[in-house]
């Protein structure tokens, strides 16, 4: 992931059935708002965003790009996935008031947390503090801490 993050967009839009959608129509596919339609008040641009027919139901997979230009994928789904990570290590941890879900890849993390009905898994975060903006971001009910 961290070396082709687009590659690995479309293998699982190719692998799913994805769309490629603006915000709009994801909205109108989906019956509801995508959280990555929040990201921009955090920073970040969203490159591109594909609706998947996964096995659980319709997620919305958004390519996000920070500042420098660096890129992470955000999903949104209707039931946690944890099998994604295989047998890696995960810990569960507390992030902007939130339980979530992490595990660490080469020089990233990935992280899933409940987001309302939800789960959000972002795969290539920087770091705890990234992690803490983005959930203060897409569930900003949560206090950050």
């Amino acid at each position: 992931f961290p070396q082709k993050p687009r590659a690995v967009v479309d293998e699982l839009s190719a692998q799913y059935q994805g769309t490629l959608v603006s915000l709009d129509d994801a909205r109108d596919l989906l019956g509801y708002v995508p959280v990555v339609a929040k990201m921009p008040a955090a920073g970040y641009r969203v490159a591109s965003t594909h609706v998947l027919q996964m096995p659980c139901c319709k997620c919305p997979a958004s390519l996000c790009v920070r500042e420098d230009g660096s890129e992470f994928l955000l999903f949104e789904h209707n039931d946690a996935h944890p099998m994604w990570f295989g047998d890696s290590p995960r810990i569960s941890s507390k992030c902007g008031g939130q339980v979530c879900q992490c595990v660490q890849m080469p020089d990233q993390l990935a992280v899933t947390w409940k987001v309302g009905a939800r789960y959000v898994t972002a795969i290539g975060v920087n770091g705890l503090e990234e992690i803490t903006s983005l959930m203060s971001v897409v569930n900003p009910s949560n206090s950050a801490g």
